[in-house]
């Protein structure tokens, strides 16, 4: 697998070149996260709106990077 800051398009472009030098990507395996342990009635917003930007915004870039690329399967995890 790669790592890189999926809230950085151009970064999930470069890793997604990298990939494809390899073969044609045929599936994504988005587990992005952000660490900030704690019970969710103790999270404060920024927290929230952090982790969900790097869940939902790296799925939008997976998705919108590998329009043209022969998916079989996305698969994303939503927590670390």
């Amino acid at each position: 697998y790669f790592v890189c800051d999926v809230t950085d398009w151009n970064a999930v472009d470069s890793a997604l070149a990298t990939v494809r030098q390899r073969g044609p990507i045929r599936g994504i395996l988005h587990g992005a996260g952000f660490e900030a342990a704690a019970k969710f009635e103790k999270k404060k917003l920024p927290q929230v709106q952090r982790t969900l930007h790097v869940i939902n915004g790296g799925a939008a870039a997976l998705i919108a990077l590998t329009a043209n690329d022969p998916l079989g399967w996305f698969i994303g995890l939503g927590s670390t």
